[in-house]
């Protein structure tokens, strides 16, 4: 409770193990000066950016409908400021939300930032202390930095609108398919997946690009930087997950072109309609292969400075119950969340099919027991 009762002298005070936490509004100021007055103490909470996949949102924050708004290092800028200029609170909290699972090193500048500024009203500007930060932290001859960040704030908002990750936080599951299967001798099918996806596929083809230039960034760094250079090692998963996602729509895109070329050649070149579609199941072998391997090393950096997701203890094995809150980094006991949504596409199981499928093709009949149509 809120009190505590001297029983010696019969009186109440404040109890000394509760913090109270308020925001930064003309309300809120003026209950704080009331709880201080009755002897509590209390601390100002810098606003958290939300529930954020793989990298935070420093540079912008997106809306519902992507309109870009300030970053969440502005607004916690410009409340720390307030804050620490008005006097009138004990100390800042700031939290560090792992709902969506990204690592807790990405949250370095908000630590840095929320001590900096409820120190100091007026510390430098907020430009002037970004550049500070990055030449502080990790060392004077880093480069590009500002653009990295804004290059991996944008890359993670697009791998949060991917298949079905953000929709699955919000409820609604099952959006997202696979491109038809060819079927019959004369590679029927139907197309839909590059008219149901163009954005997505368009966007795909843009970000595959920005996290090249990201990967350029951060290898330059690896070798100028002096200091926290683990942090690069995470910087390049993050870019490799998301390029990787933008490939994966860029993959299906491209094989569902290959199954309408290899429809177009079946009645004209046998042997180019067969290419066509080997073409294709190849794209969709070496997107699987680049999954494992680009989850493999994450994991592999991840775990240099955090235990094993859903390990379990020598006296405690590891019991995984989902909570009643969706939670996105929740969804599975280990690190598989950061690619599930991609995995429940089965796109190795449409593979198979897919090969089944030109094997029979080849030799020119349809053994419609052994092939799911």
């Amino acid at each position: 409770m809120g009190w505590t009762k001297d029983s010696a002298a019969g009186n109440f005070s404040p109890n000394k193990n509760l913090v109270l936490t308020e925001e930064m509004t003309d309300g809120n100021i003026e209950l704080v000066k009331q709880a201080k007055r009755m002897g509590f103490k209390s601390f100002f909470y810098d606003p958290n950016p939300g529930i954020e996949p793989v990298f935070l949102p420093y540079m912008y924050t997106e809306n519902d409908d992507r309109v870009k708004l300030a970053g969440c290092l502005e607004n916690s800028f410009t409340t720390l400021r307030a804050a620490a200029a008005s006097g009138v609170y004990d100390g800042v909290i700031r939290t560090s939300w792992d709902d969506a699972g990204l690592h807790n090193q990405q949250w370095m500048l908000a630590f840095v930032t929320a001590a900096a500024f409820s120190w100091n009203s007026k510390e430098q500007g907020i430009e002037e202390f970004k550049i500070t930060f990055f030449k502080n932290y990790y060392g004077p001859a880093i480069t590009d930095m500002n653009e990295l960040f804004t290059l991996l704030n944008a890359g993670a908002y697009f791998y949060w609108d991917s298949f079905e990750r953000k929709n699955w936080h919000y409820g609604e599951i099952g959006k997202t398919h696979l491109p038809d299967l060819p079927r019959g001798d004369a590679i029927e099918y139907d197309p839909f997946w590059n008219t149901e996806y163009s954005n997505m596929i368009r966007r795909a083809e843009k970000e595959s690009g920005q996290m090249e230039k990201a990967i350029g960034i951060i290898t330059a760094n690896k070798q100028s930087a002096t200091k926290n250079k683990y942090d690069f090692d995470l910087f390049e998963t993050i870019a490799e997950l998301i390029k990787h996602t933008a490939g994966t729509y860029i993959t299906l895109s491209t094989v569902e072109k290959n199954i309408q070329q290899a429809h177009r050649f079946t009645f004209i070149r046998k042997d180019s309609a067969e290419l066509k579609l080997k073409e294709a199941e190849n794209l969709l072998s070496a997107n699987i292969e680049e999954r494992k391997k680009v989850m493999d090393k994450l994991i592999q950096v991840w775990q240099e400075t955090r235990l094993e997701k859903g390990m379990s203890s020598l006296n405690k094995k590891y019991f995984f119950q989902q909570d009643s809150t969706r939670h996105f980094a929740n969804r599975l006991p280990g690190m598989q969340y950061l690619i599930y949504d991609e995995e429940k596409l089965d796109i190795d199981g449409y593979r198979k099919r897919l090969h089944d499928y030109i094997e029979d093709y080849k030799i020119g009949t349809f053994q419609r027991s052994k092939i799911k149509l």
